[in-house]
C-alpha cells in the first residue's frame, strides 16, 4: 500500500487506532465528548516517487540532472531466427554421371543470385563403378577453393569400386551462371581417354553455410509479437484524462543482415482496462528502411534508432485513453528498392535484434484522474460513538488538486454510507509559474465531524472504497512540472468520544 492510501485511510479509521488520552488544543469540538479518547497526531511527509510504488520489473522512474522525473518502461530484446536459405534442399542430391563435364544447377531458392558461399557443414560424394582395365580418375570441381586451391581428387580405379568424399567445411565456392561445374577425366596407362559416363553417381548432401553473396531476393522476416505493460495506469485504474506533453516511444535495431531490409508493423496497438483499442500510427505503419553492413563490414551490426511521439504519430492520443498493454508485431521486407540486384551478403549469424522503451517525462495535464483503493476495517467492537471529528492539515508543494471521498461498503458489497456527506474533500495544490513550475506550497486545514447516527450505519462496514479525483492545478488547464523536490506533508489528528 503507497503512503498517500495509508494516510487517507487514517482519516477514515482513527477510532481503530487505541483509545491514548492526548491534548487535543487545536480541534475545539461544540460537543462534550465523555469519555474522551484522542489518537496521536500524525505526521508525514511523501514526494511523487511514493506515488509509483509498485513498478513491474521493466519499469521504473528517475530522476533527471534538473530535478524532474522522468517514467521508463522497457522491453525484452526480441530476435528473427536463424535464416537458412537453404533449408528446402533434400538430405542427399543424387546426380548419375552421364557426361564428363556436368554443369549442376546451384541448389538455392527461386529469384536468388548466388555469387560466393563458405561452407561450415555438408558433403560432395562420388561413385564409380568396378573397371576390369585399371584406369587413372581425376575428379575437379574447379569453382571449389580452399587456401587459393582449386579442388582436385585423383585416384586408381581397378576392380574395385570407389567411393569418396570430401566434407565442404572450410571451402569456398563461386558458382558460374547459378551453375557448378563436376568434372572427371579417366585414362588408361597408355593415356587413352575411357569414358565412364554411366558408371556413377555425384551426392551432395544437405549443407550449412557460414556465409553466402548474393542477390537473395524479397521475402518476409516476421519478429516474434511484443508487448510491454504499463503498470502506472494498471495500479491506479484511471477514469479520466492524463495528458503527457513529451512522451516518446524508441525502437533500437541492430542488423547484421547484409541487404536492405524496411521494417513495418504488422501490429501496432494499446489497449485499456475498458478493452479500447487504439492502432498506433507512425513512421513503421509505411516502413522504415533499416542500415545494414556492407560487404566489407561482415560481422559488424549497424543500429537504426526510430522515435515516435507526438509529432509524427498519434501517441498523445494513446497515452490519453489511459493504455495498459501496448504490443506490436514487426516484419521486414528484404531487398526493397533494391531494383539492380545489387550483391548483399548473409551469415550464419546474422540475425535482427529489436527492442523498444516507453519515456514518458512528468510534464502534462491531469483532469478528472479517478483512482480507487480498496481497504478492510472492522468497527464492530464499538458498541456505540457519541461524536466524532477529524482534523486533516496538508501541506502540498506538489502541482495537483485532489478531491477525496470514501465509500463504506458491507460484506455483500452493497455501499453503506460515504465518508463526505456533501462534496468531496478538496487538497489544493501548489501554485505554479506559467511554465507549470511550483512556487511556494498550499496549506490547508479540514475537518469531518460523524455523529452517532452515521457511526450506527457504518458500523456493519467491512471495508471502505476510498476515491480519488486528481487534477492537475489550475484544473489541467496548462502542463506542470514534477520534481524530486516537491512533497506533500500531511498532519492528522482526531477526538472521538465513546460509551463502551
Amino acid at each position: 500500500m503507497s503512503k498517500l492510501s495509508t494516510i487517507l485511510f487514517l482519516t477514515t479509521l482513527c477510532w481503530l487506532l487505541g483509545s491514548c488520552k492526548l491534548p487535543y488544543d487545536d480541534v475545539d469540538l461544540n460537543v462534550k465528548l465523555t469519555p474522551e479518547y484522542a489518537v496521536p497526531l500524525v505526521e508525514t511527509t511523501m514526494n511523487l516517487k511514493d506515488l509509483f510504488e509498485g513498478f513491474d520489473g521493466n519499469a521504473y522512474l528517475q530522476v533527471q540532472s534538473d530535478g524532474t522525473y522522468k517514467m521508463f518502461y522497457k522491453s525484452q530484446v526480441i530476435e528473427t531466427p536463424p535464416l537458412n536459405l537453404f533449408a528446402s534442399m533434400p538430405e542427399v542430391q543424387t546426380i548419375p554421371i552421364v557426361q564428363s563435364d556436368i554443369a549442376l544447377p546451384f541448389p538455392s531458392p527461386s529469384d536468388t543470385r548466388i555469387d560466393a558461399i563458405d561452407f561450415k557443414k555438408g558433403f560432395f560424394k562420388w561413385r564409380f563403378n568396378a573397371q576390369t582395365t585399371p584406369l587413372t580418375v581425376r575428379i575437379s570441381l574447379p569453382q571449389f577453393t580452399k587456401n587459393g586451391q582449386a579442388f582436385s581428387k585423383t585416384f586408381t580405379l581397378t576392380n574395385v569400386a570407389v567411393r569418396d568424399s570430401i566434407d565442404l567445411n572450410g571451402w569456398h565456392c563461386e558458382p558460374t551462371m547459378d551453375n557448378i561445374v563436376i568434372s572427371y577425366q579417366a585414362n588408361k596407362a597408355s593415356g587413352e581417354f575411357v569414358s565412364l559416363n554411366n558408371q556413377g553417381f555425384y551426392d551432395i548432401t544437405r549443407f550449412e553455410s557460414k556465409t553466402v553473396k548474393g542477390y537473395f531476393g524479397q521475402f518476409l522476416l516476421v519478429l516474434p509479437k511484443d508487448s510491454i505493460g504499463f503498470d502506472f495506469f494498471k495500479n491506479w485504474r484511471p477514469n479520466g484524462k492524463i495528458r503527457f506533453s513529451e512522451p516518446k516511444i524508441t525502437f533500437d535495431f541492430d542488423n547484421t543482415f547484409g541487404f536492405p531490409l524496411q521494417m513495418r508493423t504488422s501490429s501496432a496497438e494499446s489497449n485499456n482496462q475498458s478493452g479500447q483499442k487504439i492502432t498506433l500510427q507512425s513512421p513503421l505503419t509505411t516502413g522504415v528502411n533499416l542500415s545494414f553492413p556492407a560487404l566489407n563490414e561482415i560481422g559488424l551490426s549497424k543500429k537504426t534508432t526510430l522515435i515516435v511521439d507526438n509529432k509524427n504519430s498519434n501517441l498523445s492520443d494513446i497515452m490519453v485513453s489511459n493504455p495498459t498493454v501496448f504490443s506490436h508485431t514487426l516484419i521486414g521486407i528484404t531487398n526493397l528498392g533494391n531494383t539492380t540486384k545489387n550483391t548483399g551478403f548473409l551469415n550464419d549469424d546474422s540475425r535482427l535484434k529489436t527492442s523498444l522503451s516507453v519515456e514518458i517525462p512528468l510534464i502534462g495535464t491531469a483532469e478528472n484522474f479517478t483512482a480507487y483503493d480498496t481497504l478492510v476495517l472492522d468497527l464492530s467492537k464499538f458498541s456505540e460513538v457519541v461524536a466524532a471529528e477529524f482534523k486533516i492539515t496538508t501541506d502540498n508543494e506538489m502541482p495537483i488538486d485532489m478531491a477525496l471521498q470514501g465509500y463504506f461498503v458491507s460484506s455483500s458489497g452493497a455501499i453503506i454510507d460515504s465518508l463526505v456527506l456533501k462534496e468531496p474533500l478538496i487538497l489544493r495544490g501548489a501554485p505554479t509559474t506559467a511554465a507549470g513550475t511550483t512556487i511556494g506550497t498550499s496549506l490547508a486545514y479540514n475537518f469531518i465531524k460523524v455523529d452517532a447516527a452515521k457511526f450506527t450505519r457504518i458500523r456493519s462496514a467491512k471495508k471502505v472504497i476510498m476515491k480519488y479525483t486528481i487534477s492537475s492545478t489550475n484544473n489541467g488547464a496548462n502542463p506542470v512540472r514534477f520534481n524530486s523536490s516537491q512533497k506533500f506533508g500531511v498532519k492528522l489528528g482526531v477526538r472521538v468520544g465513546v460509551n463502551l
